[in-house]
């Protein structure tokens, strides 16, 4: 009997930089990034599967109340349900899901 692969697919949606800046076109605009942009909710399926996941930041009331843009549970979530599959597909994934998830990891040290 052969078990046939674990493929997840996701999406993720984030908030937008908040940044001061007299223009949009500066080269110094990371330099003044006020609130960095986060993982605001997140949205998964095994292929084969019906059922949809999800998970936000609204889901963890007490982080939401200290801070509504503190994204370490739903972060964490998605990289323990990301790190049990064998694929991963996501629209957009190699431009930007993937590389902000990794990113959002790195950050919160997991």
């Amino acid at each position: 009997m052969t078990n046939k692969p674990r493929i997840l697919l996701f999406d993720i949606e984030t908030s937008h930089n908040v940044l001061a800046a007299f223009d949009l076109y500066s080269s110094n605009s990371h330099y003044n990034i006020l609130q960095e942009r986060y993982i605001i909710c997140a949205a998964w399926k095994w292929l084969g599967e019906s059922m949809v996941h999800t998970t936000s930041v609204a889901d963890y009331p007490k982080r939401f109340s200290k801070s509504p843009n503190d994204d370490f549970d739903v972060v964490k979530k998605l990289h323990e349900v990301i790190s049990s599959a064998d694929a991963v597909c996501a629209h957009y994934g190699d431009k930007f899901d993937v590389k902000m998830l990794n990113s959002r990891v790195v950050y919160h040290g997991l």
